[in-house]
């Protein structure tokens, strides 16, 4: 997307949503999942969703969203 490999319009009316749903929802929600499972095995888990390891889709979010 970001390398304009990918028309605009598609850009914008298919992948950009799909990047803001991961954004919002199934990022977020992987990281608590990992957590929850961590605590209940006992493990330490200190990760956390940061937006530098996703930076590409943030990026694609912002330009097409």
């Amino acid at each position: 997307m970001l390398s304009s490999n990918i028309r605009e319009q598609s850009s914008r009316e298919n992948f950009a949503p799909k990047l803001q749903e991961a954004i919002e929802k199934t990022l977020p929600n992987y990281y608590s999942t990992l957590q929850e499972i961590a605590k209940k095995k006992g493990f330490p888990y200190s990760g956390q969703l940061k937006r530098k390891n996703y930076e590409p889709i943030y990026s694609a979010v912002e330009k097409f969203a």
